[in-house]
């Protein structure tokens, strides 16, 4: 079932010959112009000077602050700017009548806020009918120049807008942020000096009322003659007329009526409706015309002198069949399809919208081919047929007085079994594959079984065997389709692979009767020993051998037959393994070791240019690392320090470490002679520490550094094991007058408080030097500035709390004899 749907026909453009050679060419309604003071010629008053626009009726300049539009008549004053034709911006007469109006378009400027426009705007009689066809002409010349720098442009548009469009101060028109686009724009420059007609036909969109006619473009997109700076128009004569047009549709779908309208409504003339390729025949005189086309074609209507015409396209049927209904193989895919068109949209119920769907399943299947006029369907409806499917069974076995009964009589098909029988029917009894082919005009299928007639079989499985060097055995049992197996083990194949030795024994059973048989298999295999290479064994330990289990007799060295042998000391071992697969012989040599013994001694010193020998060799085969990795058995010491020795070997390791001080021989300095001030209870320290050494003073005392209080002789002798040294110094006593103070302790962690140590003086000083040590005698500080004092860092690394020593050295400007004095002390540094 399917209904007409329409084709698009390509609609031959013969009629406009026709309409041309009947008509005589377009025409166009000679209406109502809807522009006031068309002419400009409707005013207040006569301009003497230029910007006399405020004196013609009806016009304004769209509400520019600064920019004035001109004002000519013929009867103005000709001793003014404003005098037709020899005005002071060109000379030209009207157009018609008495007067004229000009603008500037275009005025060169690099500043885009100072781009010069004049524009003239009017409100028209009544506003523009959407959808109506209006004509639209006016008269524009540039006149004669009177200057080079003045020529013609393509800046001069006309804009209709539903309201007063406004410019700013000067500029071109914007609408929101973009300038306005008009609704016409001339496209080559303008330069004439005659009058020339400008004319374009509109169509507005919204009930618009007012025409603003100027140049809407910036200046980098205004086209002018060369080298120019300033473009005028001169305008006259503006008309804005209704033209007579049709409204409606343009196609239709063949059966259908089509109205048209003709426009404007408001026109008192009647009207003529007739068909162009039959002019002849008048279709109506009403405004509307309703009518029934069954081709495409062209009406035209006439309205006084003036016509319009309507070209209309006449939908055909698409012939649309989807096909008879049809059987569609299951697993199979059917393709439905249409003819193509790009202009018709496709609606299946299925809900594709191509011209072609591929179904894989029954049912009814609907098309609906719309252009948005017309409306074609077709339906077609498909069963579903499967392939026949049999089932003959599993293979199975019968015995001798048996037979098998096959019956598919209720399947529509056709039969083929392998015999070339083809009834439904079928009665086996012997041995062979059974095979039948079912068929319809979707396809074949074909099934088979195979059947065994039974005979009881004879079953063998052989002699008692002895499996030597294999680890498995394969015993097979065959028998006819139709009998199952159970074996002593539990399995149900027909063979068995067995790994160990046992009695093994089978059934075969079918419905027909059971028959069985057993044997012995024995696993055994020739002994293969291995003692492994030879080794060795600390001292004190024991090694078990292994020489691998077998079923077999064994034999070691010393007569023993156990499996293995635990052995504790050197020498050679081997064992003899033998069964009824044969016999092997293995060996192995055992060695003992002892573990490494290390003794470095004591710690021990080493005088400065001296060296000392470290021996660690160890009587057996070792492994050495020194503390800086190396790796002999000896190690030659040159200076002092920390070493240690690692020893290993496969019974184990050990470690040892000695310290080794290096001495050098003492060189004590007690300084230069010097003298104790009395008159400040002064004292001085002297202090001659060495590693490693002994003192003796020439007062028998033992130590290392002492404060000297006494005036006098002071000698001692510093010795250790590498040499000795000795010196003297000589100490007297006056009044220094000059007091040093110094406090005995001092905190440097930048607290702001006692962060420093050094000196307090009350005198004026000539030469000062003073020292810091620690215990040890190593300077840490020196300075000859008095009031440089000592911030407890030595190398950028700040010192360890304890206590350190300090002595100075100073010559003052006063007392009876200007001498070096020196002194010296303790102070504690604290964290």
């Amino acid at each position: 079932m399917s209904r007409i749907f329409s084709d698009k026909t390509a609609f031959f453009t013969q009629f406009l010959l026709v309409a041309f050679m009947v008509l005589g060419g377009p025409h166009y309604l000679s209406g109502q112009n809807l522009v006031p003071n068309h002419d400009f010629e409707i005013n207040t008053g006569l301009p003497v000077f230029l910007s006399g626009y405020p004196f013609v009726l009806d016009w304004n300049n769209a509400g520019g602050a600064i920019t004035t539009p001109d004002y000519f008549h013929a009867l103005a004053p000709a001793t003014g700017a404003a005098s037709l034709p020899n005005t002071s911006l060109g000379t030209l007469n009207a157009q018609s009548g008495l007067a004229i109006m000009g603008f500037y378009a275009y005025s060169y400027t690099q500043i885009p806020a100072l781009q010069y426009r004049e524009y003239i705007q009017t409100q028209l009689i009544s506003p523009l009918v959407p959808g109506q066809s209006y004509r639209v002409s006016f008269w524009v010349s540039t006149g004669t120049p009177l200057s080079p720098e003045r020529g013609g442009s393509d800046g001069l548009g006309v804009d209709f807008s539903d309201f007063p469009i406004s410019q700013n101060i000067i500029s071109p028109i914007y609408t929101g942020n973009i300038p306005t686009i008009p609704d016409f724009q001339v496209s080559t420059i303008i330069q004439n000096a005659n009058w020339q007609e400008i004319t374009f036909n509109y169509t507005p969109t919204t009930p618009e009322q007012y025409m603003t006619v100027g140049n809407f473009k910036p200046d980098a997109s205004t086209n002018v003659d060369a080298q120019i700076t300033i473009s005028y128009f001169f305008v006259d004569n503006f008309s804005v007329v209704p033209i007579l047009s049709v409204s409606g549709p343009d196609s239709l779908c063949e059966g259908d009526s089509i109205t048209l309208q003709a426009l404007p409504s408001s026109l008192t003339a009647s009207y003529v409706w007739k068909d162009v390729q039959n002019p002849a025949v008048v279709l109506g005189t009403g405004q509307n015309l309703t009518f029934s086309p069954s081709v495409s074609g062209t009406v035209m209507v006439m309205n006084g002198g003036d016509t319009a015409f309507h070209f209309y396209t006449v939908m055909h049927p698409y012939g649309l069949d989807l096909g008879a209904d049809t059987i569609l193989c299951q697993g199979t895919n059917l393709t439905l399809s249409a003819p193509a068109d790009p202009s018709v949209q496709y609606l299946w119920n299925t809900g594709d919208t191509t011209p072609a769907i591929t179904v894989n399943s029954p049912g009814m299947y609907v098309l609906e081919m719309n252009n948005g006029l017309c409306v074609e369907t077709d339906t077609i409806d498909i069963t579903s047929l499967a392939i026949p499917q049999i089932n003959l069974g599993s293979d199975t076995t019968l015995c001798e007085d048996e037979e098998l009964h096959f019956d598919f009589s209720g399947t529509a098909a056709d039969f083929t079994w392998m015999d070339g029988d083809t009834l439904p029917v079928k009665m086996i009894n012997q041995t062979g594959l059974v095979w039948l082919t079912v068929g319809n005009q979707c396809g074949d299928f074909t099934d088979s079984v195979f059947v065994a007639v039974a005979h009881l079989p004879s079953l063998d499985l052989g002699t008692d065997t002895l499996i030597c060097d294999r680890s498995s055995f394969t015993l097979n049992a065959p028998a006819p389709i139709g009998f199952s197996h159970l074996w002593n083990t539990g399995s149900m194949n027909p063979q068995i692979t067995i790994h160990q030795t046992g009695n093994y024994s089978v059934e075969l059973s079918s419905i027909c009767g059971t028959v069985s048989d057993s044997v012995l298999i024995e696993f055994n295999q020739k002994p293969e020993l291995d003692l492994g290479r030879d080794t060795i064994i600390c001292e004190g330990s024991t090694l078990l051998l292994k020489p691998g289990e077998f079923q077999a007799d064994y034999v070691w060295e010393d007569g023993s037959g156990s499996l293995v042998k635990s052995v504790d000391s050197e020498g050679l071992y081997w064992v003899i393994a033998a069964n009824r697969c044969g016999n092997d012989i293995d060996s192995i040599y055992v060695s003992q070791l002892t573990p490494p013994v290390l003794e470095l001694g004591a710690d021990s010193f080493l005088c400065e240019g001296e060296m000392i020998l470290l021996d660690v060799v160890q009587p057996d085969e070792a492994d050495y690392e020194w503390q800086d990795g190396t790796t002999e058995p000896f190690y030659v010491v040159k200076e002092g320090g920390n070493y240690s020795v690692n020893i290993s070997n496969i019974c184990g390791s050990v470690r040892d470490n000695i310290k080794i001080t290096e001495l050098t021989i003492p060189h004590p300095d007690l300084g230069n002679d010097t003298t104790i001030c009395i008159d400040q209870g002064g004292s001085i320290y002297l202090d001659v520490s060495h590693p490693g050494s002994g003192y003796i003073w020439n007062d028998q005392r033992l130590v290392p550094s002492r404060e000297i209080q006494e005036p006098g002789t002071y000698e001692v002798t510093v010795f250790n094991a590498c040499g000795s040294g000795t010196d003297q110094i000589y100490i007297e006593e006056e009044i220094c007058e000059c007091k040093f103070y110094f406090p005995n302790a001092f905190s440097p962690n930048d607290d702001g408080r006692n962060d420093r140590f050094g000196a307090t003086y009350s005198c004026n000083v000539e030469y000062f030097s003073m020292k810091i040590f620690d215990r040890w005698g190593k300077k840490l500080f020196s300075t000859e500035v008095p009031d440089h004092k000592w911030n407890g860092y030595f190398k950028g690394k700040l010192c360890p709390e304890g206590v350190y020593v300090w002595q100075i050295q100073y010559r003052s400007g006063g007392g009876t004899e200007k001498k070096v004095v020196q002194r010296g002390g303790t102070v504690t540094l604290l964290r």
